[in-house]
């Protein structure tokens, strides 16, 4: 999620109490995706100031056998400038791995540039092995893509590579 630049300066208050308000894990970055906000569900699940997730502290939070790739998607995305979709593993503070769906949504100013990312986590069923789905195998999938359009998506295949695939 990159580097940080102004950690107070996002969101509101008003804003930050309605994204605590709302039951899920939440964060902002700018375009380039420097971390600008975490709320404190994902804080507290995490068990890191939001000080320590910037740079590179969130991603010594994903399973190192997801890391490598959902890097190299995530930047293809921010160059992209497209919506992020990925199904990963996150160590929570208690030491333990659970499964999220992690998408991201870009954001563009009025004139049309590029502004932040708006993302969330939403947990998945819990399991009881670090190297298996909620469905009993390992197969995360990974994915960027054009809002509103039948442009390509980029599924992961392996635990290798990446493969486009239709929405």
């Amino acid at each position: 999620y990159g580097d940080h630049r102004d950690l107070h300066s996002f969101p509101t208050r008003r804003s930050s109490d309605l994204t605590n308000a709302i039951p899920q894990q939440m964060w902002s970055t700018d375009a380039d995706g420097n971390i600008e906000y975490c709320n404190q569900h994902l804080i507290d699940y995490i068990g890191s100031p939001m000080e320590g997730l910037v740079g590179e502290g969130f991603f010594r939070h994903l399973h190192p056998l997801d890391e490598r790739l959902f890097r190299q998607v995530w930047r293809s995305a921010l160059d992209a400038g497209k919506k992020f979709e990925v199904e990963t593993r996150v160590l929570g503070a208690d030491g333990t791995y659970r499964w999220f769906l992690i998408r991201s949504v870009p954001q563009h100013s009025i004139d049309g540039k590029l502004a932040h990312w708006y993302g969330i986590h939403i947990a998945r069923a819990t399991t009881s092995s670090t190297q298996s789905t909620p469905h009993g195998h390992w197969s995360p999938r990974f994915s960027y893509s054009e809002c509103r359009s039948a442009s390509p998506c980029w599924r992961r295949a392996s635990a290798d590579r990446v493969k486009p695939s239709t929405c």
